[in-house]
């Protein structure tokens, strides 16, 4: 991608990045966001046809570099879920002004999707490598299950302004899925 053209995009996301602070997306114009981009409408209009198209590239753009900075990690996973956790927080810690945009109210069910995406496939190599589970409706139902719930406890702790450490969050996951994962081996013997 042209320089140039680069340069534009990050100026139109960060110009979104500010106005998502002060007002819902849904409420922010293409003429209020050429603004403060300091660029012409009109060359808003070479890039994105709506602000949605900002989004969406920002979204995407998003995930697939968090996806990649896990992935890294994922490689040398000899600890469980916690390391492919501690990546993602970590990864959102030293993004957190786009994970605020990330997950904020408008586009939570989004993202939801979006980091499901990501956490989904990788729980389930792990459940296989590492547990040696083979059934793919149990795989599946595993890294389902744990995916949502873990992303769950991650859009509070980024509601909540990050109250804790990467390290603190990935331990409260962590431990959730344990306390569950015992419950229900409990309750619901085989």
């Amino acid at each position: 991608m042209d320089r140039r053209v680069r340069k534009t995009k990050a100026a139109i996301t960060d110009a979104l990045l500010t106005l998502s602070k002060k007002k819902k997306l849904s409420a922010i114009s293409v003429r209020e966001l050429a603004e403060a981009a300091d660029i012409p409408r009109s060359t808003f209009y070479l890039h994105y046809h709506c602000i949605d198209d900002v989004i969406h590239e920002y979204l995407d753009e998003y995930t697939r570099d968090m996806s990649e900075f896990m992935k890294k990690d994922f490689t040398m996973l000899q600890t469980g879920n916690r390391q492919l956790f501690l990546s993602m927080l970590e990864y959102m810690w030293m993004h957190r002004q786009l994970a605020h945009l990330f997950f904020c109210e408008e586009l939570s069910a989004a993202s939801f999707r979006y980091i499901e995406e990501v956490l989904f496939p990788l729980l389930i190599k792990r459940f296989q490598k590492q547990d040696g589970i083979q059934d793919e409706q149990l795989l599946h139902d595993m890294a389902l299950f744990s995916a949502q719930g873990s992303i769950a406890l991650i859009i509070q702790w980024i509601h909540q302004g990050f109250p804790c450490s990467p390290e603190e969050m990935t331990d409260r996951i962590v431990n959730a899925i344990r306390a569950y994962t015992s419950y229900f081996t409990e309750m619901f013997p085989l």
